[in-house]
This record gives structure tokens, sequence and C-alpha cells, in this order.
């Protein structure tokens, strides 16, 4: 499986708010075996205070990709194996 067949769709606003979205069709443990890493040029990381997630087993209704809707959580830490070529030591993150 490569990161282009997860990808679902993906919205940016143009504010300082973002929401990402990504699709896989099995439960199971993402926080073991996948993650999200990103470096902000602000210093935000995956890691960093604020972060939320949303999880559906059938893709994301535009009241969440708007950032809006119910049932969003914390993220957890991700523990795979993956890292960021440019620095190894960000933190990751999944649902």
């Amino acid at each position: 499986i490569t990161a282009s067949s997860l990808l679902d769709q993906s919205w940016c606003s143009a504010s300082e708010n973002i929401c990402i979205a990504g699709r896989f069709g099995q439960v199971l443990n993402y926080c073991s075996m996948a993650g999200f890493s990103i470096v902000c040029s602000d210093g935000t990381t995956a890691g960093s205070a604020g972060w939320e997630a949303y999880g559906s087993s059938s893709g994301v209704d535009s009241s969440h990709q708007a950032g809006l809707g119910t049932g969003w959580s914390t993220t957890c830490v991700s523990q795979s194996g993956f890292y960021l070529v440019s620095d190894s030591k960000t933190d990751k993150a999944w649902v």
C-alpha cells in the first residue's frame, strides 16, 4: 500500500486552519502502523497541542471537511517506523 493509495482527498483553507483527510477501509491499530507527520514554518508539528482527529469508515462528509461536525477526538502518538527524510525525529500522530 502506498501513501497515495490511502489518500481519499485533502482540503486546505486559506486561513491558519487545515483539514487533512485520508481513508482506508479496514479497522486496524493505525497508531502502531501508520501516521501523519508535518513541520510547519511556524514550528508546529504533528505532536503540537491543538490537533483534533475525526475517524470514519465511510469517508469524510462536507461538515467535517470544513472542520465542523461532532465526534472529533485527540490524536495518538504514532509508533510507526516511518519518518520525514528532512527530520527523522519529527513527531508523528494518527487517529
